[in-house]
């Protein structure tokens, strides 16, 4: 994995899909990029693989992301990924907010 990301794993849990491939289970599991402090959260992370193309030497697993969320931001710099707040003003004059949290790398003010 890069170095500026982060994965934050659940319980782990072993079944079965279709009766023959073996899946292991991280539930709850969140996916951070500390460059962009943006969060990937998911019900689940699945890692699985087939022992039937282990057996023809063409091993291979699957990840699948159950139920991901992801918040993305447009702005003049393109689409990324990002986290952000929501912030409602207290005086219910429609002064609501949103506040974009940054991670490491700073993107340039736009005035």
């Amino acid at each position: 994995m890069p170095e500026n990301y982060d994965i934050e794993l659940g319980e782990i849990e072993l079944a079965i899909r279709n009766a023959i491939f073996p899946i292991v289970q991280f539930s709850p599991a969140v996916l951070i990029d500390k460059k962009n402090a943006a969060k990937i959260e998911m019900k689940a992370l699945d890692i699985g693989f087939s022992p039937l193309k282990a057996l023809i030497n063409q091993p291979s697993l699957k990840a699948t992301l159950v139920s991901p969320k992801l918040k993305i931001i447009q702005d003049l710099l393109g689409p990324r990924l990002a986290d952000f707040e929501l912030i409602t003003s207290e005086d219910n004059e429609n002064s609501d907010a949103i506040y974009v949290l940054e991670g490491e790398k700073s993107y340039p003010t736009v005035t």
